[in-house]
């Protein structure tokens, strides 16, 4: 199940990444696309941080019975966690860009 949360999270965040360059690429040339973009990448941002903390919740339900964690689940797990952390840090950056 991690396994597929991660692949959903990377697809909205990327979506999301996309759609905010987009905004700021037509900003001054169609500011209505502009806008549309960047409430997309905010409902792709959404997306992502709904994702990423039903994954938590996945990930700490399902090492719960072990003693220590597998190896796997803990990579992937950390993967996910370091790909939420910085994308959605990046993601936020450039829309405080936008709005300046």
């Amino acid at each position: 199940m991690l396994e597929y949360f991660k692949k959903l999270l990377c697809e909205e965040l990327d979506g999301a990444e996309e759609y905010v360059k987009l905004a700021l690429e037509f900003k001054s040339t169609y500011p209505e696309w502009s806008k549309i973009f960047l409430d997309m990448s905010a409902n792709e941002l959404n997306h992502a941080t709904n994702i990423y903390k039903m994954a938590d919740k996945s990930y700490n339900e399902t090492i719960t019975p072990y003693k220590e964690v597998p190896q796997t689940l803990y990579n992937t797990w950390d993967c996910m966690v370091e790909k939420y952390a910085d994308c959605s840090s990046k993601i936020k950056i450039m829309h405080e860009m936008y709005n300046k």
